[in-house]
């Protein structure tokens, strides 16, 4: 019983973290998705430019057809409403730059800047804060996480995303493409997850 209580509180911390990426492959928007561009450069701005304006749908059109299905089967584990709003204000505080292109044949590599809030030292503050231990350490240690101390980390981590002043980090990622029927499309991998997220994808593994 202890196990299913736990396994159940880090699921509710893996909607903290993959709702910051998620949310992109299961929402879908009005627009119509622009034409993915001969270079690989393009296809990335035009992935960054959709997530920027919450248009989710048009970014997805940017992506393989298989990590797609992956992402889209991931969305039925976690709180949609959560992710629409921590998305919204992760989000518009999203900055990138294209550093390079690399391309060899039918693949490329694109290192791009990407600038967002700080999720980790956020959501690790928001942990601490409530269950007073380290987010992991805490979920190394399958804690139990209660519904009250999960809306009062949610709220929290809502609050510092919603600061004018809220701390941000940036870092470069190498995105992978693949040319598909003669288009670009971005590979779904776990460096994209973590671009979109702020590296809080690689503690997904910890959770599952």
């Amino acid at each position: 019983m202890k196990g299913d209580i736990g396994m159940k509180s880090l699921k509710k911390i893996g909607v903290l973290t993959l709702a910051l990426v998620i949310i992109i492959f299961g929402v879908v928007a009005c627009n119509k998705p622009k034409e993915s561009s001969e270079k690989s450069e393009v296809t990335v701005k035009n992935f960054f430019e959709n997530v920027k304006r919450e248009r989710y749908e048009d970014a997805l059109k940017e992506v393989r057809d298989e990590d797609k299905e992956r992402a889209k089967e991931s969305i039925n584990s976690i709180n949609t409403e959560d992710a629409k709003e921590i998305g919204k204000e992760l989000y518009k505080n999203l900055d990138y730059k294209i550093i390079s292109e690399d391309v060899n044949g039918d693949n490329a590599k694109v290192k791009t800047e990407v600038t967002l809030p700080n999720t980790l030292e956020i959501i690790t503050r928001a942990v601490k804060d409530t269950t007073g231990e380290n987010i992991q350490n805490f979920i190394t240690n399958k804690g139990n996480l209660n519904s009250t101390n999960y809306t009062t980390i949610r709220n929290n981590v809502m609050e510092e995303l919603k600061k004018p002043d809220v701390t941000r980090k940036t870092k470069n990622y190498d995105l992978d493409l693949v040319k598909v029927n003669g288009k670009w499309k971005m590979v779904g991998n776990d460096e994209l997850m973590n671009a979109l997220s702020g590296d809080l994808y690689r503690y997904q593994g910890l959770y599952k």
